[in-house]
């Protein structure tokens, strides 16, 4: 995968949607084939993340509402690089 920054186009190409996730706050979105979610967001949890380099949180969720668990990455590339 090419090291750039359009973020947006980058994830839309891996099935990655943005979701808004309450308070005002968004992530990029995806429904794993198991009916789970996965849900990237910035360090802070409340936005997306602007470059492949900044730090991000990987959440998967079980069911709407349920947090399963969190990960944090380096940067959003070390994720994709696991993707």
């Amino acid at each position: 995968m090419k090291n750039n920054n359009d973020v947006p186009s980058i994830m839309a190409a891996l099935g990655f949607e943005l979701w808004k996730t309450g308070g005002g706050c968004q992530g990029y979105g995806l429904v794993l084939p198991s009916s789970r979610a996965l849900v990237v967001t910035d360090d802070g949890g409340t936005c997306v993340p602007q470059s492949v380099s900044d730090l991000v949180v990987v959440c998967c969720y079980k069911e709407e509402g349920s947090e399963s668990e969190c990960l944090e990455f380096k940067s959003l590339q070390d994720f994709l690089d696991v993707f």
